[in-house]
């Protein structure tokens, strides 16, 4: 691999912040009355710290990518609260890389674990899905992706119909029909 790794040292932080929204909420992707912080997106905002931690450090052409978490999620986060996700790198080993990462809200640490990502040569630079990685939305693509599935089976359910109209949509469902327009219409448009 060379010096693919050269800007790359043990010690490297990085830290991503949200404010805990409807969509984050675990009641959001299906675990009703669970109005907490979701798993899902802890492990999501500590994968984004990870990333910032590396941001302007990879060579042109190299790309991570998630390939392992660990993590315990102990305490709850209600809605409207402030949480940080700290990541900081462990351990460098060829195309590995070995984060100690962590969360807390506003009043406590709320989780906590270990994670791996995995440094590779990026074999389709031209491919236009490259645009999303430098969107400013592409925090939330990943939660947005895993949990629209889940939500609208949810929603068709919950109707008891099999097509469900916007207007007869539960609120949490209206609320992210514009941000779902936002991400397509970034997608299109590429990096600013």
């Amino acid at each position: 691999m060379g010096n693919a790794m050269v800007d790359i040292e043990v010690g490297l932080k990085g830290t991503a912040e949200m404010i805990v929204e409807r969509q984050d909420l675990a009641s959001f992707s299906g675990n009703l009355g669970a109005e907490v912080l979701s798993t899902p997106r802890i492990v999501q905002l500590m994968e984004h710290a990870a990333w910032k931690a590396l941001e302007g450090r990879l060579p042109e052409g190299r790309i991570t990518v998630g390939s392992r978490i660990e993590i315990r999620h102990f305490a709850a986060t209600p809605l409207g609260m402030r949480v940080r996700a700290d990541a900081t790198l462990r351990e460098v080993d060829i195309r590995r890389l070995l984060f100690d990462v962590s969360a807390s809200d506003e009043i406590e640490q709320i989780s906590e674990g270990v994670l791996n990502r995995r440094s590779h040569q990026d074999r389709h630079p031209e491919k236009p899905y490259q645009t999303l990685r430098h969107s400013p939305t592409a925090p939330i693509i990943p939660h947005v992706v895993a949990n629209l599935r889940d939500l609208l089976l949810s929603l068709v359910s919950y109707s008891g119909i099999p097509s469900l109209p916007e207007e007869k949509a539960i609120p949490c469902f209206r609320n992210i029909l514009p941000k779902i327009k936002l991400l397509l219409i970034d997608a299109q448009a590429g990096p600013l």
